[in-house]
């Protein structure tokens, strides 16, 4: 759903790499952490100088930009026998919380 929705929209995305199961697994594994380690913004997680650096972060995700863009794009399909869909749960909690995702 994500990578289909980055290619219906091209022109914020030209660029767009397709997303991997791994690195779909790495960017919730960052999100979590951020949820236990806050910042004023999700951009100093990636500063080299200064006191809000995550190591973490920057080994587990390098790349800042690849993460924005995977932010601005990821997708939930919701399907009509979703809950035979593993991903199900998560889709519903965040759409809960977050529905513009």
């Amino acid at each position: 759903s994500t990578n289909e929705y980055a290619r219906a929209h091209k022109e914020t995305f030209a660029v767009w790499k397709e997303l991997e199961i791994v690195e779909l697994k790495c960017f919730f594994g960052v999100l979590f952490h951020m949820s236990l380690s806050h910042r004023p913004n999700r951009r100093t997680y990636w500063e080299h100088t200064g006191v809000y650096g995550d190591i973490f972060v920057q080994e587990v995700w390098p790349d800042r930009h690849r993460f924005e863009a995977v932010w601005a794009a990821i997708r939930c399909k919701l399907y009509a026998e979703s809950h035979m869909d593993k991903f199900y749960k998560v889709c519903m909690y965040l759409i809960k919380d977050y529905p513009i995702i």
